[in-house]
């Protein structure tokens, strides 16, 4: 666990080791954190690996879904296809992985 009295929301030490974590550099740590480090991430290039993740913005939400639906047909090989979207890990996105995340996001 984290020591974190007295400190800055910047820096936390964890056993010797530090951390920043406060990406948009208020003093604090919030969503926005979140916003930033995930704006700095799509900058460098980097995609999200979590599944259902469609859209690559680290958060899993309807967008994702609208995503998902153009992604229906395409499968391990094709050059766009997008592992996040194959919910069922079956090679293919389908609508069963369509309905796999709305049932999620219901």
């Amino acid at each position: 666990m984290c020591e974190t009295s007295g400190q800055d929301a910047s820096d936390l030490i964890c056993g010797g080791y530090q951390e920043r974590l406060d990406f948009n550099e208020d003093g604090q740590l919030t969503q926005a954190d979140v916003t930033a480090l995930t704006t700095l991430m799509n900058q460098a290039g980097f995609r999200s690996i979590l599944l259902g993740d469609v859209d690559g913005d680290w958060v899993i939400d309807g967008d994702d879904l609208t995503a998902l639906s153009g992604q229906i047909g395409k499968e391990w090989g094709n050059a766009s296809f997008y592992p996040q979207a194959d919910i069922d890990q079956d090679g293919i996105v389908t609508t069963e992985d369509y309905d796999l995340l709305d049932a999620y996001l219901k």
